[in-house]
């Protein structure tokens, strides 16, 4: 971007002991999903994925009622980003 900072698919690497490897997709310096890394001195991976919803029923946030019913408004959806380590 114009301020120089990483923006789009790209690498970055580190080859010291802790340093890491990270495939991602940065937006304008600061990296997203999906992606994968590994830690160079371990090997210690880590994946990066986005994990999409869709829900129906009308309870909202920790709520969870006895007998679901269905949302007046329809259909709920969205995605939510998760990172999983080995």
């Amino acid at each position: 971007n114009s301020r120089g900072q990483p923006h789009g698919r790209g690498t970055w690497m580190d080859d010291s002991y802790h340093g890491e490897c990270l495939d991602c997709i940065w937006d304008h310096g600061k990296p997203t999903t999906p992606f994968n890394t590994v830690q160079r001195g371990t090997n210690s991976a880590s994946v990066g994925l986005r994990v999409g919803f869709v829900t129906s029923r009308s309870e909202l946030g920790g709520q969870m009622f006895w007998k679901p019913s269905r949302d007046k408004l329809g259909l709920r959806y969205g995605w939510c980003e998760i990172e999983a380590n080995t």
